[in-house]
């Protein structure tokens, strides 16, 4: 049998020997992923007996480590017959259930039971579900409640305004970013004070508040976040370590800022300063108090 490649130009084929059945796919993932969907698999369900059906989903999570999520979960009650898989994608960790019943309708129930269960234990750490980012979570916060968002940031080098305007619609609610990497582009397009650089330096609260305070006030936000911090690999010091960055938060009650260690590698360490960004965001929105990420064992 030739089987149907809708997306690409080389098709694969079904052979059968011996009660044996051969599938030859092309290698480009996307291409194999369908036609194992569309052409493979109902070709196998069409031969065999089927028994037992199972359905299976991803809740996304952050600011736990993986073996923390597994003991936080352990006296969820599930049904007998879901399972929990675990899984890290840096930065985030995911839990995969897997129920499974008799029938499709009666596997999909359990796992639906099972997906509040443990959203209800997990609250606020899960922010999302199969394929949906941190930024789209946010983005939609963001559009259903009709707040405006800006960016100031430093050692992040705009990465998080890069993940806000990845989300197709985001001029709804993302109005800009200011990249200031030297202190006289802080000063000059945040307006933060030169006597608070000379006296605290780049890398510290006060000036992390200036910067979202200054990025919401230019760009007229609702909100704003900066980032600011040292990345590595070097240029760190006893009183500021290589890892050390400050994440900002401003509205129109104030601005605040958060110090962080994370002692990682500099892709890392941008990549997880931009997750906590876009988390203090979310977490704002939904009133919740926003915690710093647990990595690792739980302090």
């Amino acid at each position: 049998d030739i089987l149907d490649n809708p997306i690409g130009t080389a098709p694969g084929t079904m052979l059968e020997a011996e009660g044996t059945l051969f599938f030859c796919m092309p290698g480009v993932p996307r291409e194999l992923v369908k036609m194992m969907d569309e052409q493979v698999l109902p070709r196998i369900a069409a031969r065999r007996e089927i028994k037992s059906y199972s359905r299976a989903r991803l809740l996304r999570t952050f600011g736990i480590g993986e073996s923390n999520l597994d003991e936080m979960l352990q006296g969820v009650p599930l049904d007998a017959g879901v399972e929990l898989g675990f899984r890290t994608a840096f930065p985030d960790n995911y839990v995969r259930p897997v129920a499974r019943g008799a029938s499709a309708a009666e596997a999909e129930t359990r796992l639906e039971a099972a997906c509040g269960k443990l959203r209800e234990a997990l609250g606020p750490l899960c922010y999302g579900e199969g394929d949906e980012t941190l930024e789209v979570a946010t983005g939609v916060l963001l559009r259903e409640r009709g707040v405006t968002v800006a960016v100031a940031e430093s050692c992040t080098g705009g990465l998080v305004g890069s993940r806000l305007t990845a989300v197709p619609g985001s001029s709804a609610y993302f109005l800009g970013g200011i990249m200031a990497y030297a202190n006289e582009a802080k000063q000059q397009l945040l307006g933060v004070p030169a006597d608070l650089l000379a006296a605290y330096g780049a890398v510290s609260e006060p000036v992390a508040v200036a910067m979202a305070e200054g990025a919401r006030e230019r760009l007229g936000a609702d909100l704003a976040v900066s980032t600011t911090g040292i990345s590595g690999p070097g240029g760190g010091s006893e009183e500021k370590p290589v890892g050390l960055v400050y994440v900002g938060f401003a509205d129109a009650s104030g601005g605040q800022a958060r110090r962080i260690h994370f002692p990682i590698d500099r892709e890392r360490h941008r990549q997880m300063t931009t997750q906590v960004a876009l988390d203090w965001i979310r977490r704002h929105l939904l009133g919740v108090p926003f915690e710093l990420p647990r990595i690792g064992r739980r302090q």
